[in-house]
């Protein structure tokens, strides 16, 4: 299950970005925000889900503070709530990944 609650993490040349995301599905698409360290409160733009792959977009700023919209291609989950996939920025396409927060 996609809903919920992740840590969303990928490494460009600026460094490593690790972001709290919070997911909400409806039907085939999904709606949510990114916090981290330098954005917070970032809207999750045109969520998709086919499966267990879902793309989105977000724009976030970068270390240095230049502002950058952030493509998810693929983030394909598995059975351990665990995602893998690519993004893609204006400074080129970079791994990411997402764990899901357990709640005990």
């Amino acid at each position: 299950m996609i809903d919920g609650k992740w840590e969303f993490s990928f490494v460009s040349p600026l460094g490593k970005h690790v972001m709290d995301m919070d997911v909400k599905v409806e039907g085939s698409e999904f709606t949510g925000t990114l916090n981290g360290k330098i954005n917070s409160n970032v809207a999750i733009m045109d969520g998709k889900i086919n499966g267990d792959t879902i793309r989105f977009s977000a724009l976030l700023k970068t270390p240095k503070g230049v502002s950058d919209t952030i493509t998810v291609l693929t983030l394909c989950k598995d059975a351990n709530e665990t995602m893998s996939g690519t993004i893609s920025t204006k400074f080129g396409r970079f791994d990411a990944n997402a764990k899901k927060y357990v709640t005990v």
